[in-house]
């Protein structure tokens, strides 16, 4: 009877976890690489089935299976000038990261292109001068127009992949401190993320601001911007009250014009540790739980308490609610 009841428990607790699962539609993907990577960018590759995550403390860039094992470098720390790793993205065979530091009086910024296959370095793009330089993430059209925002310039920069070269796009006081940026399905509209001014709509060929400054979105930490199926999703950064970090989703006007309402997707989840940035594959979206940022002394890149530091975590969530075809 004793055996009948522990195994009828056991099935019990599986069918619960399984229900969970069902009910939340999430996952966790654990990454046993060092436990001090503080990541920030990540990229899922779904041809190969794998994952590539930026450190910002190691300086380089980790490749492992979508089930987490098998990490690695795909390159090393510093490795091609690799600098403090942020955004990401990957179209077709190549991988765009992005990475810079301050040294000497000087901002080096730098957008890089890699082999998905060989690992090797394709191009690289350069912002080098004394004047406050971060290129901090990047939306890519159809045609392989790249748009990347500068946090610490004010600015958007693009580029025209590959033979192409960072030109200035946008300079204005309505997109101070961008960060999250993201693209239309129709490659006519950008969404950029200002600090101050919140969710900005761009029109590509005009490069006016479409919509007004968007009190919802403002100064509340927004990382990671990304367009799916007619709709924005985005990481919100709560700072020091990890109750309020967490995925949110941005509904839009039919015309895109307009942003309509802001939504709690994933809130104060038990994983999350300071989420950055993630990647929407298929529907699914997956993005990086515990970048573990605020043990990490930026001045001067150095952990600050060893002790307390974890795997990285890599949260997925299936979206269900579909609105374009």
């Amino acid at each position: 009877m004793c055996q009948y009841l522990k195994l009828k428990f056991l099935l019990l607790s599986i069918s619960c976890i399984l229900l969970i699962s069902c009910q939340t539609n999430q996952d966790i993907i654990e990454i046993k690489d060092e436990v001090d990577l503080i990541p920030e960018g990540i990229a899922i590759d779904q041809k190969r089935n794998a994952v590539y995550l930026s450190s910002i403390h190691k300086k380089k860039i980790v490749k492992a299976s979508l089930f987490g094992g098998n990490p690695s470098d795909f390159i090393a720390s510093e490795e091609h000038g690799f600098k403090l790793g942020v955004g990401m993205t990957i179209k077709e065979n190549t991988l765009f990261a992005l990475s810079g530091e301050e040294s000497d009086g000087k901002s080096n910024s730098m957008l890089s292109t890699f082999n998905l296959d060989t690992g090797s370095l394709l191009h690289k793009f350069e912002l080098t001068d004394t004047v406050n330089h971060f290129l901090n993430d990047l939306a890519i059209s159809d045609t392989d127009q790249l748009f990347i925002t500068d946090t610490k310039g004010h600015r958007v920069y693009t580029l025209k992949y590959p033979d192409g070269e960072l030109e200035l796009f946008l300079n204005d006081e309505q997109v101070k401190y961008p960060n999250g940026i993201a693209i239309s399905s129709d490659n006519t509209k950008l969404f950029v993320d200002s600090w101050f001014e919140g969710l900005r709509i761009v029109d590509i060929s005009t490069r006016k601001i479409l919509n007004a400054k968007h009190k919802d979105t403002s100064e509340i930490g927004i990382d990671g911007l990304k367009y799916f199926e007619g709709r924005l999703y985005t990481i919100r950064n709560g700072g020091d009250d990890h109750s309020k970090h967490g995925l949110i989703k941005i509904s839009l006007s039919e015309d895109e014009n307009k942003i309509l309402a802001v939504e709690d997707v994933i809130i104060n989840d038990p994983m999350m540790n300071v989420p950055t940035t993630f990647d929407i594959v298929n529907g699914t979206i997956y993005l990086i739980a515990n970048s573990q940022m605020d043990n990490l002394d930026q001045s001067l890149n150095e952990v600050i308490d060893r002790s307390v530091l974890t795997n990285t975590y890599i949260l997925t969530h299936k979206i269900t609610d579909i609105v374009k075809e």
